[in-house]
């Protein structure tokens, strides 16, 4: 009685105390954070420092806007983590890696903290180890301190890897996870091939046993973090490069083992060929597209940030070029939202912030987090009468009334111990590296008040304000009635309000649905593009959602590249927009492409098209279109929706068409090639309805 009596007033005490808790300063902040330091800085991957700083990492390219100088792989370092400054390069003329082909570059670095020093996992587009080109290859060096120098490891870690095909896969894009036992893993894969993960030594240079497959050849740019129980594999999908029509995003699967099988959130696999995927940070109609190949850090409150680069749509190229693409870093709040991650509680890129990131200790009551590098038995934090510890090999926590709990650490190593006391429960983790992947977690009920201290000698100790989780993700559009003036429902022949763009001889109401047969002309096609049939009709003014039911018969894991079907936005063959369940390679998607000439300043003009992936597509789709204008700009935008079952919806990608033009909309089957027709024949499209809801 005594102790429940001593520790519900802790929970008192505790719990009063909140109202009191200092909030973050909302400092504020612009995207790109490498604006000023670094005009491209793509593939980013962070890690806080034993020294304090910040560190950043990202592939090599040019720091000036006209591209003048750069470099073959950036470091970079910031207190606050919005504001950068160079530190250097990786590998110069001295530490370069024998094996990596003299003129080959480095791409994709992954950054952690491996038994006491730092570990930068790399690629190497072009290597000596075997006689052809683009023999891809993942390496690792290490170094005494984030800055360098770096030692390569003599060797690849994962060597190259031959294609079915020919050539060889695109072993890039490396990213190494740690788990709570111990093991460690190396994710990596691309389009040529997919993802994999493998065990790795536990110094974390050579690999171990099997490689599994994890995900389909969508995506590209895995990142592994554990919360809650489950394993995340982050992974960016479609195109990187476009210019202003680079559709690149980020997805997200989940699991209950390291090595998968990954789900979404409505259980579709990442390695299926109708491939799933949970949408965590897409171009959402502002400057930014191409949003995507993230990394996760955490703050001094204990909020997570995505690391990711992006293209700004209105200048994307180096200065008077139209193809030499600048892919600065941007950095947006992360949210946990019901189990699933997403940037902005889902409301994609920021443009800019009211609230920085919490880079500075200060003083605080109420509900706080702490943290301290601890190298040995004896040293972690303390906080509200709470201590963690490390102690005999595991992380204990204990509480002024002298209750404690213990985990072991499975791994003799030094890291970082933090401690979080929100409402009456103290939660503490260790890890290595603050990345995601925490090697013990102990919770605790919290007693009693008192300051914050380093324990036992603990270094680079700090305590904040615990940061305040996002719950409730931002609304989706708005879906009203159907407006019949604009709406089809496919009951008696094509109703009124239709244009043909060129007939098409195999398009028919039947059935009370519009059937049509997949044509071989395709608008992303310069010779076939006037000749491809476009069924379109006029768009209301304000804002509205376009629907459709799409049944399309292309199956799973053959090749009938590039049957689809789906709604069109339509301004001329040059500036359009398409919603479409495509069938590429043995997958199958739904992709929301966009097509556009853009005329880069002092550069001749150029016509680009890319694609950004939504959810995975069913026998039967459902597609949707939220239609609004842009205040700042006027710009017709619209965001993509897909759904397999006309009642779960997979919200993604939004792009936009220029003010004061007026676009209309429409279907389209299309896509046929002559190997895939006389392979397969033509694919079937069904539209149950076309419908337009205010």
């Amino acid at each position: 009685m005594i102790r429940l009596s001593l520790l519900a007033a802790g929970l008192t005490l505790l719990v009063s105390s909140v109202s009191h808790a200092a909030a973050p300063p909302a400092v504020g902040y612009t995207n790109a954070v490498t604006a000023g330091y670094s005009a491209d800085f793509p593939d980013p991957s962070m890690i806080k420092g034993r020294d304090g700083w910040w560190y950043a990492y990202s592939t090599g390219g040019p720091y000036a806007k006209d591209g003048h100088d750069g470099d073959s792989y950036k470091i970079a370092r910031s207190r606050d983590l919005t504001h950068w400054e160079k530190v250097g390069s990786v590998f110069n003329g001295t530490n370069r890696p024998s094996w990596a082909d003299p003129n080959s570059g480095f791409w994709a670095p992954d950054i952690r903290y491996i038994d006491g020093k730092y570990v930068l996992y790399f690629t190497v587009p072009n290597t000596t180890t075997t006689p052809g080109d683009w023999d891809y290859a993942i390496g690792a060096a290490t170094a005494p301190t984030p800055a360098g120098p770096w030692t390569d490891s003599g060797a690849p870690v994962v060597a190259p890897r031959p294609a079915a095909g020919g050539g060889f896969q695109w072993t890039i894009d490396p990213a190494e996870f740690t788990d709570s036992d111990g093991t460690r893993y190396l994710y990596w894969g691309s389009y040529n091939g997919g993802i994999h993960a493998v065990r790795l030594t536990p110094d974390g240079l050579r690999t171990v046993g099997a490689v599994t497959d994890v995900a389909r050849d969508r995506f590209e740019g895995p990142y592994v973090v554990k919360h809650d129980g489950y394993y995340y594999l982050f992974g960016s999908s479609s195109n990187c490069c476009a210019g202003p029509t680079t559709g690149y995003a980020v997805f997200a699967g989940r699991s209950r083992s390291p090595l998968g099988p990954f789900l979404d959130r409505y259980g579709n696999d990442l390695n299926a060929s109708r491939t799933g995927g949970t949408p965590v940070v897409a171009s959402n109609g502002n400057r930014w597209v191409g949003t995507g190949h993230s990394s996760v850090v955490t703050d001094l409150s204990g909020q997570q940030w995505l690391a990711y680069h992006a293209v700004d749509r209105t200048d994307p190229f180096v200065t008077n070029s139209n193809g030499w693409l600048l892919r600065p870093m941007l950095l947006d709040r992360l949210d946990w939202i019901d189990g699933w991650p997403e940037v902005n509680a889902g409301t994609g890129p920021s443009e800019s912030s009211k609230v920085s990131p919490v880079t500075t200790s200060t003083t605080t009551a109420g509900n706080v987090r702490t943290e301290a590098d601890v190298t040995g038995a004896g040293q972690g934090v303390s906080a509200h009468g709470m201590t963690a510890v490390l102690s005999q090999g595991s992380l204990k926590v204990t509480n002024r009334a002298g209750f404690s709990r213990s985990m072991p650490v499975p791994l003799d190593v030094p890291g970082t111990i933090a401690l979080e006391l929100r409402g009456g429960q103290a939660t503490a983790e260790f890890s290595e590296d603050r990345l995601g992947d925490p090697l013990a977690t102990v919770q605790l009920p919290a007693l009693g008040g008192g300051p914050a201290a380093p324990v036992g000698g603990a270094a680079n100790f700090s305590v904040a304000p615990l940061y305040t989780p996002v719950t409730r993700a931002a609304p989706t559009p708005r879906i009203g009635r159907v407006d019949a003036q604009y709406s089809d429902e496919f009951t008696n022949g094509l109703g009124a309000g239709w244009t043909w763009r060129n007939v098409s001889p195999d398009a028919a109401v039947t059935n009370g649905a519009l059937q049509w047969k997949t044509e071989a002309n395709d608008l992303t096609d310069n010779n076939t593009a006037a000749k491809a049939s476009l069924l379109l009709r006029d768009q209301p003014t304000g804002n509205f959602v376009v629907e459709t039911k799409l049944h399309l018969d292309v199956g799973t894991d053959t090749v009938r590249n590039y049957q689809q079907a789906g709604l069109l936005v339509y301004l001329d063959d040059e500036n359009w927009m398409r919603l479409d369940h495509v069938a590429g390679g043995t997958g199958r998607f739904i992709e929301f492409g966009k097509r556009m000439r853009f005329t880069p300043a002092g550069a001749p003009s150029v016509v680009t098209f890319g694609g950004a992936m939504i959810g995975p597509p069913a026998e039967t789709t459902w597609l949707r279109l939220a239609h609004d204008v842009v205040p700042q700009t006027g710009e017709h935008r619209y965001r993509a929706a897909s759904s397999t079952d006309g009642k779960h919806w997979v919200w993604g990608a939004a792009w936009t068409l220029p003010a004061g033009t007026t676009p209309r909309i429409g279907l389209v089957s299309q896509g046929s090639s002559v190997q895939t027709e006389a392979q397969f024949g033509k694919a079937t499209a069904q539209f149950d309805y076309f419908r337009v809801m205010r």
